[in-house]
């Protein structure tokens, strides 16, 4: 008659890691349950092919299962000479992958850089990575227009997670999800910034977009929100609420016929279908531009009004020949000359970072707006700040109320 075998104790001690009826677990793991539980090692779990799962990944027996006879041990032989041992592989959601994913907590917020000015699809970015919804952008735009940055300083506004790739034309199915690696003697299994990200509910920034091959069309499912099968180890990714993806590019994916942005290549239709909006994101204007310039002299605790105007142009176009530094100047100088109504509107985020503004402020507010510091105008019954030196709090409040031109208002 078989012996039974008392199952109990070990699954009793598993149930309580959270290893339900059915669940998977490395050798590894089967150990650290039974030690710190101080129940005995379940032989009858690691010697019975029933319960394997794959090499060194054992299943936890069903509710029948555990009920039934298990057949005694047999009688120890003499064992032969030993060989070499094989590498363990631990799966996914191993403790080494959880470990990874808690040691980066917090740490894929990016940093918020003072006086930074937010211009172009800053607010249209902000309100979609806000909703929490997954919504992927595509933003394209000539280099140095500052995509990339709108990206992360939306991020960091928010207090949301980036984890920001950059695609190039070797990047591959294995460095965006996950590949295994040889740590401490034991394969083990680790997530690429794509499976964190969607894990986490993180913003992806998937940075020179236009430079990917056919080699990352593991990324259509990931473009579509849905659940994605990562093939090495069997297992299904659910995006987590709030995972969404931004792509970068200088084109359009159409390629480059300027040989102004060496690599980039004719993107897969389907690939870009799976983009619901394009941003085109323009430079900026003069009157932001200075204040870009004039902002990153004050973090660099200096101020020179000279260098940020025309200087710092000359500066950043000596690489160029003579000629194109030429054309340059003259086009600066045209646009120097034009009227500023002639520009467009300006965003509530740029008016925000415009420096002294006038707002009308409804009476039942006017004590909020003396508690920001704000002055009342009697000529224009306004309230006048210098949102410079205000809060951030300030800076949302005024940014709620009609603004009114004045000639201390830039707009």
């Amino acid at each position: 008659m078989p012996k039974v075998v008392d199952r109990s104790e070990f699954l009793t001690a598993a149930a309580a890691e959270g290893f339900g009826s059915g669940s998977t677990l490395t050798r590894q793991q089967v150990k650290d349950v039974a030690a710190k539980h101080g129940v005995t090692l379940p032989r009858w779990l690691l010697n019975d092919e029933q319960y394997r799962a794959s090499r060194g990944v054992y299943m936890l027996p069903t509710a029948d299962q555990a009920s039934a006879p298990a057949p005694a041990a047999p009688a120890p032989v003499a064992a032969p000479a030993p060989a070499a041992p094989a590498p363990v592989v631990e799966m996914a959601q191993s403790d080494a992958t959880v470990s990874v994913m808690s040691s980066i907590a917090g740490q894929t917020v990016p940093a918020k850089i003072p006086n930074y000015v937010p211009f172009g699809h800053f607010d249209d970015v902000r309100t979609v990575l806000a909703s929490n919804r997954f919504y992927p952008m595509f933003v394209t735009g000539l280099s140095g227009n500052g995509k990339t940055t709108m990206i992360e300083q939306a991020c960091a506004a928010l207090g949301r997670e980036c984890f920001r790739v950059n695609i190039t034309n070797m990047t591959d199915e294995d460095e965006l999800l996950g590949s295994f690696v040889l740590e401490d003697g034991k394969t083990i299994w680790k997530d690429g910034p794509v499976t964190l990200a969607a894990r986490r509910g993180a913003v992806l920034l998937l940075d020179e977009y236009d430079q990917a091959t056919p080699k990352t069309m593991c990324l259509q499912p990931v473009l579509e929100g849905k659940p994605f099968l990562i093939k090495r180890i069997n297992e299904i990714i659910t995006p987590a609420a709030g995972f969404t993806v931004v792509a970068t590019a200088n084109t359009k994916g159409q390629g480059d016929e300027t040989g102004r942005f060496i690599g980039a290549n004719v993107m897969n239709e389907a690939s870009l279908d799976r983009f619901p909006v394009c941003l085109e994101q323009e430079y900026p204007s003069r009157i932001t531009e200075r204040r870009i310039v004039r902002g990153m002299m004050k973090n660099l605790g200096c101020d020179d009004e000279n260098f940020a105007d025309m200087k710092s142009v000359e500066m950043a176009t000596a690489r160029f020949d003579q000629e194109i530094k030429e054309a340059f100047r003259d086009l600066y100088t045209k646009i120097d000359a034009q009227t500023v109504p002639a520009q467009s509107e300006p965003t509530e985020s740029e008016r925000v970072a415009s420096g002294k503004i006038s707002a009308r402020v409804p009476y039942d507010q006017k004590d909020q707006a003396k508690s920001f510091g704000a002055r009342w105008e009697p000529d224009t019954k306004t309230w006048g700040i210098d949102l410079d030196n205000a809060s951030d709090e300030a800076k949302e409040f005024f940014s709620r109320h009609e603004w009114v031109a004045t000639e201390e208002s830039p707009f």
